[in-house]
């Protein structure tokens, strides 16, 4: 099946799972026989906002449990069909989109593990899973407890069906370390970084293509393709995400970013995201990149403007380890990240400049 080659491709590019799992999904839809499906969980870990999104098809819910309290602190149950069966209009990406904190640990598994059938052909069930979950184990010997678990029940009975359990231990150092070698790599197997030498580029997004359309994917390849940028990627991403978010988000959909104070504030933060995007109607956002090249590496100089209402931006401007919520750390990232950040009129139009070497 073409789905890892679809997956690897797309994450390479910075797509969002919800549009790789489209596509994912069309392409099976073509090619798999009408009695075949693929049941999918995909998760994106963001260590910034300390969130996890995740779109789940057709497996059991996903678990996070939460390593200081001992018990489960979220749970995403499959609200969509396996990928495969619908397509088009039909099709559902919405994904959901809950917080996590340092430790705590993620649990996927396949329906196999709760299938799973002892000598009396009684299966392990939710039941039995749940209460593992239930029993306060220190989350470091969870793990092995469920797959001990598991065995101990089977007895030596046949296995019917895939066992696979997956757990992630959500440190976001080690994972930020991680995705900075996948870049690497991936750096290395493609373009070299250019000559520094002098370009632009300019975008403008109509409320109508915002509906439909990420663009970061497609500005940051643009930009892999023009000059490279070995290494880069992953702070470019970071640089626009930030710029595009508050420009879509507070000045043309006029969220409060206070919403994202606590947890509950910050699903509905999400929630009410993807209403009020769904009925925009009007406005633009207008993206515009200049690159000046330096005697190592060059600057780029990046300016977002919207059509909107603008934000409080002053308000937000709290040092990055002083902002323990949700809200304002954006802008206080970009700080971090970029030699000069500079926001003009009311709050709807910013420029930064970001070195590279």
């Amino acid at each position: 099946l073409p789905v890892s080659s679809i997956f690897y491709g797309m994450t390479a590019k910075g797509y969002s799972i919800a549009e790789i799992v489209a596509e994912i999904n069309t392409r099976l839809k073509t090619i798999l026989p009408v009695d075949m499906f693929l049941a999918a969980c995909l998760i994106d870990i963001d260590t910034t906002t300390h969130t996890l999104t995740a779109w789940n098809g057709g497996l059991p819910p996903l678990v996070v449990y939460d390593a200081r309290q001992l018990t489960v602190s979220q749970r995403i149950p499959s609200r969509h069909l396996p990928l495969g069966i619908i397509d088009g209009e039909s099709f559902s990406r919405r994904v959901e989109v809950v917080t996590i904190q340092e430790g705590d640990r993620i649990y996927i598994c396949s329906d196999g593990v709760l299938e799973t059938q002892n000598q009396q052909g009684e299966m392990f069930g939710r039941e039995r899973f749940n209460a593992l979950f239930e029993a306060r184990l220190a989350p470091q010997a969870l793990f092995d407890t469920i797959l001990g678990q598991l065995s101990e029940f089977q007895a030596g009975s046949l296995q019917q069906d895939d066992v696979t359990l997956l757990e992630i231990c959500y440190d976001p150092l080690l994972l930020d370390q991680r995705a900075g070698t996948i870049e690497e790599e991936a750096s290395g197997r493609g373009r070299i970084s250019a000559a520094p030498a002098p370009w632009g580029l300019s975008l403008t997004l109509s409320a109508e293509l915002l509906k439909d359309l990420d663009p970061l994917p497609l500005l940051i390849q643009a930009l892999m393709d023009l000059q490279g940028f070995r290494g880069q990627r992953q702070q470019l991403y970071t640089v626009f995400s930030e710029l595009y978010s508050n420009a879509l988000e507070h000045g043309l959909l006029g969220l409060d970013s206070s919403l994202k104070a606590n947890a509950s504030g910050f699903v509905e933060y999400y929630r009410a995201r993807e209403q009020r995007l769904a009925v925009l109607n009007e406005g633009e956002i207008r993206i515009d990149i200049r690159h000046q090249p330096e005697a190592e590496g060059g600057r780029l100089i990046i300016t977002v403007e919207d059509t909107g209402a603008g934000f409080d931006f002053e308000s937000a401007l709290l040092p990055l380890t002083e902002n323990l919520g949700h809200a304002g750390r954006g802008i206080q990232l970009l700080r971090s990240i970029c030699d000069e950040v500079a926001f003009q009129g009311k709050g709807n139009r910013v420029q930064v400049v970001y070195r590279w070497q």
